[in-house]
């Protein structure tokens, strides 16, 4: 449900997490659509109900959705605390507005985990409609940046090689820009 955010459809973030939420977890026995996966689906459920989660293990950014209380808060392990607000929240008001950080608006459709660790208040403003101006500008923040790979060096063992016949490759490949990224190294002799 959260893809839409890099896809420049915030409110369909919004919307689907909202119907999963209603949808798939209820309190009946069974509540949760299918094995749990040591905790995943609960995980999943009890991040999004907060208004964030985090779609890329091992990358600290949660990335927003919409969240399911009007207030909550959280005492961090530091010692801290972190107060959740939607304001204006409602059945009909269902999009996210705005979100501000500590009382500053957050032009991007994520959150670093130091900043939720640093503790305060994370406001969401919430509406009637969804905010699709400003949807395709705040997606392009989704990248946290951009990385730029350069191969740094590359050596073969052997510049002919028969059929089937072995060889060592060996590359250094490192990442100059300013966001964590993924590399397709392809070789073909």
């Amino acid at each position: 449900a959260y893809l839409f955010n890099y896809a420049g459809a915030p409110w369909l973030t919004q919307k689907w997490v909202n119907a999963v939420r209603q949808i798939n977890y209820t309190t009946d026995p069974g509540g949760l659509s299918g094995n749990d996966d040591l905790g995943a689906l609960s995980a999943w459920y009890v991040l999004s109900a907060m208004g964030f989660y985090p779609v890329c293990p091992g990358r600290p950014i949660y990335d927003l959705g919409v969240p399911l209380f009007d207030e909550l808060q959280i005492q961090l392990a530091n010692g801290k605390s972190l107060k959740i607000v939607a304001k204006n929240k409602s059945p009909e008001n269902k999009y996210v507005a705005a979100v501000k950080l500590n009382g500053k608006k957050l032009n991007r459709l994520w959150v670093r985990h130091d900043e939720l660790m640093s503790g305060g208040e994370l406001e969401f403003e919430m509406r009637s409609l969804p905010n699709k101006k400003s949807s395709n500008q705040i997606a392009k923040s989704m990248t946290v940046g951009k990385p730029e790979f350069e191969i740094l060096y590359f050596k073969l063992d052997k510049i002919k090689v028969r059929a089937h016949e072995a060889f060592f490759a060996s590359t250094t490949i490192q990442n100059k820009g300013n966001a964590p990224g993924t590399f397709d190294f392809h070789l073909y002799i």
